[in-house]
């Protein structure tokens, strides 16, 4: 049934290959600012990074933990 291939297809891609990009770029630099993920992931902007974050949290798919200043980014696996 076509139907079916398509839930699993949009359930294998429900990241964007920027929602992956800032998850790896994380992974190394739990850290960064927007700004440095903007300047340092191929094709991002600052305003990519900005909506792509929420909809990651949203998603479950990292949490900051701590403020603006000095906080960081978990993962959740």
């Amino acid at each position: 049934n076509s139907s079916d291939t398509n839930t699993i297809q949009k359930t294998i891609q429900k990241r964007t290959k920027l929602q992956t990009d800032i998850i790896e770029y994380l992974r190394k630099a739990p850290y960064a600012t927007q700004k440095e993920m903007a300047e340092n992931i191929d094709g991002a902007t600052l305003g990519g990074i900005k909506y792509n974050l929420i909809r990651l949290q949203k998603n479950g798919d990292i949490k900051r933990i701590g403020g603006d200043k000095g906080g960081f980014w978990e993962i959740i696996e």
